[in-house]
C-alpha cells in the first residue's frame, strides 16, 4: 500500500509561507506536522489550510498560520540551547493533540 499523500492545500500551505519569508526549517517541519484541522470547527475544515484565523471552541479563533509561524521564527529557537528548544517544542498547541487538552 502507497503511503499517503498530502493534500494539494497542504502543500501550498507550506509553499505560502515560504513564499512570504518563513525560511526556518524547524518553523517549517513543525507548521506542516502539526494538523490544524483538528483544531478548527468542523464546518472549518476544508478551510484549515487557509491562511486567515478560523474558528475554534468557545467562540475562539486559531491565529492565522503565517502570523504563528513569524512569531515563532522570531523567537530564533535555533539559537536556544537544547533543553529550551525541547521545552518549548512541547508547548506548541497540536504537537500532541491527546496531550494538549
Amino acid at each position: 500500500m502507497p503511503p499517503p499523500q498530502k493534500p494539494p492545500e497542504k502543500m501550498m500551505f507550506q509553499l505560502n509561507l515560504r513564499r512570504r519569508g518563513i525560511s526556518d526549517q524547524a518553523v517549517l517541519r513543525v507548521m506542516e506536522e502539526i494538523p490544524r484541522d483538528v483544531f478548527v470547527e468542523e464546518a472549518d475544515r476544508a478551510d484549515a489550510y487557509r491562511d486567515s484565523a478560523l474558528a475554534i471552541a468557545c467562540g475562539q479563533t486559531i491565529s492565522q498560520p503565517f502570523v504563528v509561524a513569524y512569531m515563532t521564527e522570531q523567537l530564533q529557537l535555533a539559537e536556544a540551547s537544547p533543553r529550551a528548544r525541547d521545552r518549548y517544542r512541547l508547548r506548541i498547541p497540536g504537537r500532541d493533540p491527546v496531550a494538549a487538552w
